[in-house]
This record gives structure tokens, C-alpha cells and sequence, in this order.
């Protein structure tokens, strides 16, 4: 059949095998993932903690905008826009909230790993949560 090779055929180059963790962002425990399964981890930062800790360094009247600017990004289909997003997200914090911006930024590509692989949909919803079964 003409043309199914091609459509079959499989990546080149040696795959890795991966496991996929999500945590809430503390020092220890990603210190202990890089321990144990070093380069083998791929590492979701929950978005939920990630939200929450960005939002508690701004004054009550700007935390809904900065939580729907990352909600919007969160929910962008590629990792790049989402990147660009928050980036340019951080970068209007920095001149009056540079906690926040600062905040944002500390592992801000980790929230992004299922972004980057390409999930989507209810699996990427539920990954990016602390948790998945009790929330």
C-alpha cells in the first residue's frame, strides 16, 4: 500500500524513557526527584500552588486580572504562546509588583511541561492540579 510506510513509521534516534511527576513546587521534594530519577523525571509544577503563591504577592485589587492573565496562558494550545504569555505577564509585574514577578517567574517553565508534550484537554487539566483524585 503506497504511502503507509510513511505514515507508520516511527521516530528516529533512541527514546528515553520518562515518568512524569507533579508536585507542588517545594525545594526538597524536587530536589529528591532529581535524586532518584534524574534524568529521566519530567516535571509538572502545580498551577493551582503556582496561582496562589503569585497572587498572595499582590494587593486585592489586582489579583483577578493576574489570575485570569494566567488562566489565559494555562489554557493557551501551544507551550510557546503560554510561554510568551507569562513572560510578558511577568514583565508588566515588575515595576510594580516585582514579588509577584519574581514569584511568576521561579519555575515558570516547569508549569508548562504538559504544554510542552503536548497535552491536552481533561489529561492536562488534571496534571496541572495538586492532587488529581480529591480535586
Amino acid at each position: 500500500m503506497p504511502g503507509v510506510a510513511g505514515r507508520c513509521r516511527r521516530p528516529r534516534g533512541p527514546r528515553r524513557p520518562s515518568i512524569l511527576v507533579v508536585i507542588d513546587g517545594g525545594k526538597g521534594l524536587r530536589k529528591a526527584i532529581t535524586e532518584v530519577f534524574r534524568q529521566f523525571a519530567l516535571v509538572q509544577r502545580c498551577r493551582v500552588h503556582k496561582r496562589r503563591n503569585v497572587v498572595d504577592h499582590l494587593p486585592e485589587g489586582s489579583r483577578g486580572r493576574v489570575r485570569a492573565a494566567m488562566n489565559e496562558a494555562y489554557k493557551a494550545t501551544s507551550y510557546e504562546t503560554a510561554l510568551r504569555l507569562l513572560k510578558n505577564l511577568a514583565h508588566s509585574l515588575d515595576q510594580t509588583h516585582p514579588s509577584a514577578a519574581a514569584s511568576l517567574r521561579e519555575g515558570m517553565e516547569e508549569t508548562l511541561t504538559i504544554a510542552k508534550l503536548g497535552l491536552t484537554g481533561a489529561l492536562a487539566k488534571t496534571l496541572g492540579r495538586p492532587t488529581p483524585s480529591r480535586t
